[in-house]
């Protein structure tokens, strides 16, 4: 094979590898800029769906309870499965997935709602969310917004399973309670600890 034609083959083949790791370099330059200006958009226009991050920790039945609009005791009475829901607070719209549920609600604790049942979403992406069972009751500490469905304030916290009307303590919202109740309601290490629904009531509602 003549010489020339032998450096112009592999002139070009470099020329090749280049152009496609410059190419490969700015898809992901761009990828990580676009992400980063949907975050910021979506922290600044609606619900921001980065909950292992931006979701407030709780310490106490007192601190959840003041956080919301509405505090609610239900049972799941239906999954209603993964939908994409415009979650933007202007007219710009911002989609994001989420695992939708049905709650029907026994009693109004606090807040004003009129339906008998809502509706709840968590984001498909947060891995450490306490995902609601059909079936289950529970006290739930929500977020209400206007033809979107209510937000958890605290995927891990703010869902209280109730069990023989009793609220378990589960290792996800034991900081929730003082170590007096942890203590009265301890029943052995395999068990987990329990208080009556209706003192978490009054402890909400005499605040």
């Amino acid at each position: 094979m003549n010489k020339n034609i032998r450096k112009y083959i592999s002139c070009m083949l470099t020329l090749t590898l280049l152009l496609i790791l410059f190419t490969s370099c700015s898809k992901e330059k761009a990828t990580k800029i676009t992400e980063k200006a949907r975050r910021e958009e979506t922290t600044e226009t609606g619900f921001n769906p980065e909950s292992n991050y931006d979701y407030q920790y709780f310490n106490s039945i007192e601190e959840i309870a003041n956080d919301g609009n509405l505090i609610i005791e239900g049972e799941v009475v239906s999954d209603d499965g993964l939908q994409s829901i415009n979650t933007s607070l202007t007219e710009q719209e911002i989609y994001f997935d989420y695992y939708v549920y049905t709650i029907k609600i026994d009693n109004i604790i606090e807040g004003e709602y009129s339906e008998e049942n809502i509706q709840i979403k968590i984001h498909n992406d947060d891995f450490e969310a306490v995902i609601p069972k059909v079936g289950e009751k529970g006290i739930f500490f929500l977020e209400t917004y206007d033809n979107v469905p209510a937000s958890l304030l605290n995927p891990q916290q703010a869902l209280l399973e109730i069990k023989d009307d009793k609220v378990v303590i589960t290792e996800e919202v034991s900081d929730l309670f003082n170590e007096e109740d942890k203590i009265q309601s301890r029943s052995g290490n395999t068990v987990p600890n329990e208080v009556p629904v209706e003192d978490v009531i009054n402890q909400i509602k005499n605040r």
